[in-house]
């Protein structure tokens, strides 16, 4: 029982940090290739996400949650439809310099 728990602990602590990094890259304008973020941006980040999650559970369990993950992946669907559709474009651009 304990591993199961230090397993699922360690997975949390791994997604929140992949997580936070990827936001501190995505919103700091001064980080260049190869460069890592400030790390009091990825400590906010972090907060952030862990309060959400926390609040998100304590209004109400597992349906706030949902309904999280719903209105913010609609709009996400139509971002990913003009992503891949700028993937085709592109690549038939490339494939046919070829």
């Amino acid at each position: 029982m304990w591993g199961f728990f230090i397993l699922c602990f360690i997975a949390t602590v791994t997604l929140i940090n992949a997580c936070s990094y990827t936001l501190a890259m995505s919103t700091c304008r001064e980080v260049r290739d190869g460069e890592e973020p400030p790390l009091l941006v990825r400590i906010g980040w972090s907060v952030l996400v862990g309060v959400i999650g926390i609040v998100l559970l304590a209004l109400g369990g597992l349906k706030p949650i949902q309904t999280a993950i719903i209105a913010g992946g609609c709009p996400l669907f139509f971002v990913n439809i003009m992503v891949t559709l700028s993937f085709i474009k592109d690549a038939k651009v490339h494939w046919k310099d070829k």
